[in-house]
């Protein structure tokens, strides 16, 4: 049990941009041995947040498919996560493993996403991820909600460019009050703002697409 319950207190793969082929080798070095240290997992990427100060906002994904246990029930893992919310601006994302009759374990995960800053405006409160489709959706959602409402464009489009925005299959309009608009004349980003932008946020979007036609 001590074992399965080991947390290493620094990351395995340091965080850097292009870091993907590292980490998926070190996922797949590994395989489930059956217990759930999360409250172990978050005093780790806690402390190690806490001490790389940065200007830009930082998040925390917890991805689990069990009830926390080794020692910290999910009572205490709740509440590490409303401190880390609370006391260090960090919000945590929960995406979760659970089927339809674990029922404890659908209450655990809304209690954590709703402590975390992050639950969606959902009745499931957490990112579910039941299928491997499910879960690509749940990371494209997550990373939708993180983006502050801005879009980088890969192509600034011309000013005479018919531009179409959707997110997810839904068109958003061009538009300052609930659409979409650009940020700057460079028009090299846009902005989402109101109900748009509340989609975003909710974590109800998985796909953000931007096409400009002539």
């Amino acid at each position: 049990l001590t074992q399965r319950c080991a947390v290493n207190a620094t990351p395995a793969i340091s965080i850097a941009l292009g870091a993907g082929t590292s980490i998926n080798a070190a996922l797949g070095a590994r395989a489930p041995a059956g217990s759930t240290p999360a409250y172990d997992a978050l005093v780790a990427a806690r402390n190690y947040l806490v001490t790389h100060s940065t200007t830009r906002p930082r998040f925390l994904l917890l991805a689990t498919d069990g009830e926390p246990n080794c020692g910290n029930e999910g009572p205490a893992v709740v509440n590490l996560i409303r401190s880390i919310h609370e006391d260090h601006a960090i919000d945590t994302f929960v995406l979760g493993v659970a089927a339809s009759g674990e029922t404890s374990l659908r209450s655990t995960l809304n209690q954590m996403a709703d402590a975390g800053g992050r639950a969606r405006n959902s009745t499931t409160k957490y990112y579910p991820a039941d299928s491997a489709d499910a879960f690509v959706r749940a990371l494209r959602g997550i990373a939708a909600a993180t983006t502050e409402c801005r879009y980088t464009l890969t192509n600034a489009p011309n000013a005479s460019s018919a531009v179409t925005v959707r997110q997810d299959s839904t068109s958003v309009p061009e538009d300052g009050v609930d659409g979409w608009s650009y940020t700057d004349a460079s028009r090299g980003q846009i902005r989402f703002n109101g109900a748009s932008c509340q989609r975003l946020t909710d974590g109800l979007v998985e796909q953000i697409s931007v096409h400009a036609g002539c």
